[in-house]
């Protein structure tokens, strides 16, 4: 396995670094990083998992577009901020809303007054998302991604939002003792969902049915 760290005193992530690598299996991007530029992992067909800091204040589009391999991303949030919402915070937009080999077609609601929502393309293989600073998890983020086995939840999450989770696959979930609010239909339709743990000192407040 090839497990690659950037220098500390990198600030951004160009689209040109990564594109097309066919050898890196493991990729650490360092703390320190704030920016990752558009399709900045795109068809890194070997890659397998993805480790980026809680640094990063802006992620481009598309960065993994193509990467037929993936399983795991680790990522303090999912959007390009922590705050962007609609088309722009959900998962897809890390993927692509243009076919390509490997990928499964999901359409992602992107808010709760957008019945169709918006085709993407994510890659089949993935199956584990683990998010590690995040006060809100938007609305439709996971919405009918039924691939996705797994998804990791920060302490500091407030908030999971209308649909974030519905129609995915996962099993099972940790709440995080931070959690104040589950809104509705979160979980609609996550049929392999079978465990729900809450954490101790929960300061869950409302369920929203």
């Amino acid at each position: 396995n090839v497990v690659l760290e950037l220098a500390k005193d990198s600030l951004s992530i160009d689209y040109s670094l990564f594109r097309n690598n066919n050898f890196i299996k493991h990729l650490v991007i360092p703390e320190g990083v704030t920016e990752i530029d558009d399709y900045a992992f795109e068809n890194m067909s070997a890659l397998q998992s993805i480790v980026l800091p809680n640094s990063i204040e802006t992620i481009g589009k598309n960065i993994f577009r193509g990467d037929i391999s993936l399983e795991s991303i680790t990522t303090p949030y999912i959007g390009k901020t922590r705050t962007s919402i609609r088309k722009e915070g959900v998962l897809g937009y890390f993927f692509s809303e243009t076919d390509y080999t490997g990928s499964t077609m999901v359409r992602q609601k992107e808010g709760s007054g957008y019945i169709d929502g918006v085709v993407f393309y994510i890659s089949s293989s993935l199956r584990r998302v683990v998010l590690t600073d995040s006060e809100v998890l938007q609305e439709g983020t996971f919405h009918n991604a039924s691939f996705i086995e797994e998804v990791v939840l920060p302490e500091g999450l407030i908030t999971i939002g209308e649909y974030s989770l519905s129609n995915s696959g996962i099993k099972s979930i940790s709440i995080p003792a931070s959690l104040k609010d589950i809104d509705r239909y979160a979980f609609y339709e996550s049929d392999n969902l079978e465990n729900i743990y809450f954490s101790e000192g929960s300061n869950l407040e409302s369920i929203d049915n």
